[in-house]
């Protein structure tokens, strides 16, 4: 019979425990909680059964069987698919039940009847069972792309399903070895079986990655597309508009001298008003590079429209050695991404944008006020949108374009401005 002593250390490691499965769970779920006050209460009633399961009726097939049930109660408290939770609690279970085997060999406490009351060590025992627990969850934590919103196949999820199904299977096998041989050799197969799981969790991460990164670079595919047609209209609209805004422009004056002749003040007032516009039109671009004038006159345009003071310095030849889309795709993703930062604020909006050409190296600086929050992740600036797939791409879609040219990106922010810098070989 244990003593008091052994469960008051037993309840304070348990609280730990339940803080180890906590960070397991961010490695899966971040803190997409479905509602945090009742995750909170999710992992308080966790704590609880497990303690008193432990306590009054601990065996090992029990507490294997609750733990897979309070663990994947905990995952109800996660936004997340439920393939994604089903593989987080098969997971855990294994990674903990693992720690506690390793133990209990080094301690020599097997042999055990898995039905009987389970004999888990003394409180150091349990400690040690603990800070293994803690280790292996922090390297689980150092796989970033567990947590991905774009999840593997299912055929590898079924892998991932089964496997840890197998290795429980074998490590059960192990704790009822009971000659020292025996028990070699099963120190040996644990030692596969763990191998074996971390490989489960690597290749988890590294096909979540794989497929992340396909989606992005879809993405930034058609947003690319995109760009390039959005570009092709505006060449055509505002050639349209050049010829319109020519030939009006002689309309009105011939209208204003026809009224000049039979001397109607008004009329005349009111058309040189209106040729004042026309004449007035503001043009931020004119390099000849029709894709790019298009785009930049007509974010520019819309940015100065929404209140934003804007301004900018382009000075390159109109036979420059780079393709029309990618500099459409650069350009439209900077003046997209300012926009964006600075319609968040409410003073201070300005967006400048400096393109130069010397010697053949383009030069590319975008600077634009924000309001000083940043969401990084994996050294990758983040989306703050909620459609994380089609947004949050731009700067990857920026550098994975000139790259192509040899180029590099610079990104250098204060509490108020973000610039962008670009230089490209070309």
């Amino acid at each position: 019979m244990n003593s008091v002593l052994y469960y008051i250390v037993f309840l304070v490691i348990n609280a730990f425990d339940t803080y180890i499965i906590y960070q397991f769970m961010k490695s899966f779920f971040k803190d997409n909680y479905n509602d945090k006050t009742f995750t909170l209460i999710l992992y308080v009633i966790y704590y609880s059964i497990s303690s008193l399961i432990y306590i009054f009726l601990s065996s090992f097939v029990l507490n294997l069987s609750s733990s897979v049930l309070l663990v994947f109660m905990l995952t109800i408290g996660y936004r997340s698919k439920i393939s994604t939770k089903v593989i987080s609690t098969i997971l855990a279970v294994l990674t903990f039940l693992t720690a506690e085997i390793i133990i209990a060999v080094l301690i020599g406490a097997i042999n055990m009847d898995l039905t009987k009351h389970t004999y888990y060590g003394t409180e150091l025992s349990l400690l040690a069972v603990s800070i293994l627990k803690y280790l292996f969850v922090k390297i689980i934590s150092r796989f970033r792309n567990l947590n991905g919103d774009i999840k593997p196949p299912k055929s590898f999820l079924l892998i991932a399903f089964f496997v840890p199904l197998i290795s429980v299977f074998l490590e059960m096998q192990l704790i009822t070895q009971n000659s020292i041989s025996d028990i070699i050799y099963a120190s040996t197969l644990l030692i596969c079986v763990v191998l074996l799981n971390f490989m489960v969790f690597y290749l988890y991460d590294s096909i979540t990655k794989l497929f992340t990164e396909k989606v992005n670079a879809a993405a930034a595919r058609q947003r690319s597309i995109y760009y390039q047609k959005e570009a092709q209209l505006l060449e055509q609209n505002i050639g349209e508009i050049k010829k319109l805004r020519h030939d009006m422009k002689n309309h009105m004056i011939a209208i204003s001298e026809l009224s000049k002749k039979h001397g109607n003040t008004d009329i005349t007032d009111y058309i040189s008003a209106l040729s004042g516009k026309i004449v007035r039109a503001e043009e931020y671009s004119q390099t000849g590079i029709l894709s790019l004038d298009s785009i930049i006159n007509y974010k520019l345009t819309q940015a100065k429209q929404s209140g934003i003071k804007v301004s900018c310095e382009i000075t390159v030849p109109n036979d420059l050695k780079i393709a029309s889309n990618d500099f459409v795709t650069i350009i439209g993703n900077l003046l997209d991404n300012a926009i964006e930062a600075v319609e968040k604020i409410q003073d201070d909006k300005y967006i400048f944008l400096n393109i130069r050409y010397t010697k053949g190296t383009l030069f590319i600086t975008m600077k634009n006020s924000f309001d000083g929050i940043l969401n990084i992740k994996n050294n990758q600036f983040q989306t703050t949108k909620s459609d994380t797939v089609l947004h949050g791409i731009g700067l990857q879609s920026i550098e994975s374009t000139i790259h192509k040219y040899n180029g590099e990106l610079l990104t250098i922010h204060s509490d108020t401005e973000f610039v962008t810098k670009i230089i490209m070989i070309v």
